[in-house]
């Protein structure tokens, strides 16, 4: 109680200074549709693991190893509610729609609410007037194949877009196999030149094979889901955002060796509104309200009903001095039905002379357990009732600096301490069980250079060291490399053509959180080539192009080396 009276007190007080000239958020790494462009990428996926610190799959993504992430497309979150994992649906994040990429890191993301220890990434979607459109086919090893369109249609005052993505794949292990579906469509409808009220459906299905542990292997265990989601998106100019939505989502884990059949389906609805409220001076304060209340039932367990509400605002200035000087405050009060209340407060200083950026910022977040954590039974996992949430205090000091084209250097030490962090345990003859360990911490530096070399050649290298510690028994977090090195080289030989070598390096580090079990160190080199004509492009991509055997952090195998050929037509 004490440290949130010293936060509402911070910020009523620097809220009384008087006025300066406000400012635009500062704390986001942002991807224009023509940064986009440049990356060369056929999906969302391909381009977040071109970023720095950035890792991501079909189903999840990683900032600095938390997979704590919130991803939302226009205000919508596409986080499963069922997953354990935060899993994503990428399919309603269609590649062909996206015109913006908006990327919080650490203590900036907390306004997005819990699940963001990680970070958040805010997805915007096409539109624009012009008619246009895609598709894409890509076939590889291991019976991979994939077709994906889009197009976008202007009538009047209405934008229309629609888009679909089939996968399917018999993947590298027995059991491995996976085909999933999505489609979305939606229409922005232009009232006035300052208003609009954008229209979406989104559909996606998957079912696949869940092979388990390599000594443990689950042969005939299933899994399948399908989800629905639907918003009505309001936008007023510098004034008004509102997102209305509705999910839906259904799983189920089938595995006949130990008489399993677990089916759950769940169903929320809510509101996130933005707006401004005017500020003595020149300038106002953006603020919001949230609400989500959500309902889910399933085989082993008996329906139930949860709600959150939320009020968060953020407030900038820019100081009157010779080089941009920032102050940003932020602060999200947090209200459940299943866990206590939450206030995530956050701070940032940053200050740009000349060439130089540097900035610190601190605050506190939260992660609350998903419902599957807490209560499903899965061929792989049991559940735990009794998970109770996260509390995490963050700290981050960074600096950059653009020497010349040729040489870019971006560095920041960061620091967590968590209180009840929630844990992914292997226990015996393959099971694990998500449990509250106590208190970890986490101390990390990372690194970037970046530059051109010359016109035709670009490069990007990023270490990151990382010490991260469960406190309570002092052992080394499991799944958490010390050092991670990505390297990138890009070379465009002729206009027309790219040929993109990339290579993720990991320390050793261990799979169980008893530190019993280690994961040998490893890299992997993927290259990919592309030829661009007119409005065609064709690309090789190879990922573990040296065939090397390893394992994930959490013990399962990755991939031997897969091939994938694609074309993709734009119109």
């Amino acid at each position: 109680m004490h440290n949130t009276n010293l936060w509402l007190a911070l910020i009523a007080g620097i809220l009384t200074l008087p006025s300066f000239a406000f400012a635009e958020n500062a704390e986001v790494y942002s991807l224009s549709q023509e940064d986009i462009d440049q990356f060369n990428v056929s999906s969302i996926q391909e381009l977040l693991n071109r970023v720095p610190g950035i890792s991501a799959s079909d189903s999840y993504v990683k900032i600095r190893g938390s997979s704590a992430v919130k991803v939302l497309v226009d205000g919508k979150p596409i986080n499963n509610p069922l997953s354990s994992h935060s899993a994503i649906r990428w399919g309603f994040a269609p590649f062909s729609a996206i015109e913006q990429i908006d990327i919080y890191r650490g203590a900036s993301a907390a306004m997005f609410g819990e699940g963001t220890d990680g970070g958040a990434i805010v997805i915007h979607r096409k539109k624009g007037t012009n008619s246009h459109g895609s598709i894409l086919f890509e076939g590889g090893n291991y019976g991979s194949l994939k077709v994906a369109g889009g197009n976008n249609v202007s009538i009047n005052f209405h934008n229309l877009h629609g888009s679909f993505e089939e996968y399917q794949a018999n993947g590298f292990r027995e059991n491995g196999d996976s085909l999933r579906f999505s489609s979305s469509i939606s229409d922005q409808i232009s009232v006035c030149d300052d208003n609009s009220v954008s229209l979406s459906l989104d559909y996606s299905w998957e079912e696949k094979g869940s092979p388990g542990y390599p000594d443990y292997p689950r042969l005939y265990a299933r899994d399948a889901s399908e989800a629905f989601t639907s918003s009505v998106y309001f936008k007023r100019e510098h004034s008004i955002k509102s997102n209305l939505f509705f999910r839906s989502f259904w799983t189920k884990s089938v595995d006949p060796e130990r008489e399993l059949r677990n089916e759950m389906e769940s169903w929320s609805m809510g509101n996130s509104t933005d707006f401004r409220i005017p500020f003595p001076g020149k300038a106002s304060i953006p603020v919001g309200v949230s609400f989500e209340s959500s309902h889910v039932k399933g085989t082993d367990l008996s329906p139930k009903h949860e709600n959150e509400a939320a009020i968060f605002g953020n407030w900038m200035m820019r100081l009157t001095v010779p080089h941009p000087l920032y102050l940003s405050i932020n602060g999200r009060f947090n209200w459940y039905s299943a866990f206590e209340d939450v206030l995530d407060p956050s701070t940032r200083l940053s200050f740009n002379p000349e060439k130089w950026k540097l900035f610190v910022s601190v605050g506190k977040g939260h992660v609350a357990p998903s419902i599957l954590k807490r209560y499903q039974n899965t061929s792989t996992r049991i559940a735990n009732p009794d998970l109770g949430m996260e509390r995490t205090d963050k700290f981050e000091f960074g600096l950059s600096h653009g020497f010349s084209e040729a040489l870019n250097l971006q560095t920041s030490l960061y620091s967590k301490q968590t209180s009840e962090r929630i844990t992914y345990v292997r226990i015996d003859d393959g099971m694990a069980q998500y449990r509250n360990i106590g208190e970890a911490s986490w101390l990390g530096v990372e690194t970037t250079l970046s530059g051109a070399l010359s016109k035709t050649l670009r490069y990007s290298a990023t270490h990151s060291w990382m010490k991260a510690r469960d406190d309570s028994n002092d052992l080394v977090l499991s799944a958490s490399p010390e050092h991670r090195i990505q390297t990138e080289l890009e070379w465009l030989p002729v206009g027309a053509m790219s040929v993109t070598l990339s290579c993720n390096n990991y320390s050793t580090q261990f799979s169980r959180s008893d530190n019993t079990e280690r994961v040998p160190s490893y890299f992997v080199v993927n290259l990919k080539i592309e030829y661009q004509w007119k409005n065609s492009r064709c690309y090789l991509r190879v990922e573990n192009l040296l065939d090397h055997d390893y394992l994930y952090g959490d013990g399962l195998p990755g991939s031997p080396t897969e091939f994938t050929i694609g074309l993709k037509r734009s119109f």
